[in-house]
């Protein structure tokens, strides 16, 4: 159960890190990055 958990927990981390930079890359902000 723990690799599943690990999996799930990184991929949330990965997914917010690129939202988080997409966000401060972007010039308006607002483009969503999935």
């Amino acid at each position: 159960m723990l690799p599943v958990i690990a999996i799930c927990i990184g991929a949330s981390v990965g997914a917010l890190s690129r939202w988080g930079l997409a966000l401060w890359l972007s010039p308006g902000g607002l483009i969503p990055w999935g």
